[in-house]
């Protein structure tokens, strides 16, 4: 999955930032490229990426491992807030989902669906 490939990427990456002392803060950067070379950047944009294909609950639970190793390059504070805050609503979303349509196909089997249909049609 997409979340898979995302979180397979921010690992390998963050390995090599982390080991390389080529990003280290000290080490002078021109403002145009700062913000492309960026771990914010990076982490921000491939979050967002899977984020909108994400269909599974284990989707979900990936990007947030995804989100805690790239923590490890000291991520400014309110992004991470930001992303997790992103993540956790779709975790949201997607629990909610899956519990109108655990509850249908339950109605369903137990032959309760008409109920569900006539408050469904009574609230429209």
């Amino acid at each position: 999955s997409e979340a898979s490939l995302v979180h397979s990427m921010m690992e390998q990456i963050t390995n090599v930032r982390m080991a390389s002392p080529g990003f280290a803060s000290d080490v002078g950067c021109p403002k145009t490229v700062q913000k492309t070379l960026s771990m914010e950047f990076l982490t921000e944009t491939l979050l967002e990426a899977a984020l909108s294909l994400c269909k599974t609950l284990d989707d979900v639970v990936t990007l947030k491992m995804s989100l805690t190793i790239s923590k490890k390059t000291g991520l400014n504070h309110m992004l991470v807030a930001d992303l997790e805050n992103r993540v956790s609503q779709k975790e949201q979303t997607l629990v909610e989902e899956l519990v109108q349509s655990e509850t249908n196909e339950v109605l369903e089997i137990c032959g309760l669906s008409p109920i569900l249909n006539a408050r469904s049609s009574t609230s429209v």
